[in-house]
């Protein structure tokens, strides 16, 4: 499934376990109706996933994930990972805004 991912481990204060994360999603009018989740990579490349949600054509979805306690590794990667419910290999224009954590 394709992502988009950012190492966040050289950062003054990299999100860690506890900390939600969150990012606006929109996809565009145009496209096909797509699955989104945030995940995050750990230390020894294992990755933790959120919830999947549903991203509606034309519309900005919120989405959060809280970081579980028990990356003892520290979190090297976050990222947000995108499927076709369909199995459809039609193109979608998705823009990513306000990643942050907390």
């Amino acid at each position: 499934y394709p992502y988009v991912t950012t190492n966040v481990s050289a950062l003054n204060t990299p999100p860690q376990a506890g900390h939600t994360i969150s990012a606006s999603v929109y996809l565009a009018s145009n496209s096909v109706t797509l699955l989104a989740k945030l995940f995050v990579m750990d230390g020894q490349n294992a990755w933790h996933v959120g919830k999947t949600v549903t991203l509606t054509p034309g519309i900005w979805t919120n989405l959060a994930f809280t970081i579980p306690s028990n990356i003892n590794t520290g979190v090297t990667s976050i990222g947000l990972q995108f499927n076709d419910p369909r199995g459809d290999s039609a193109p979608s224009n998705v823009y990513i805004d306000a990643v942050r954590w907390n």
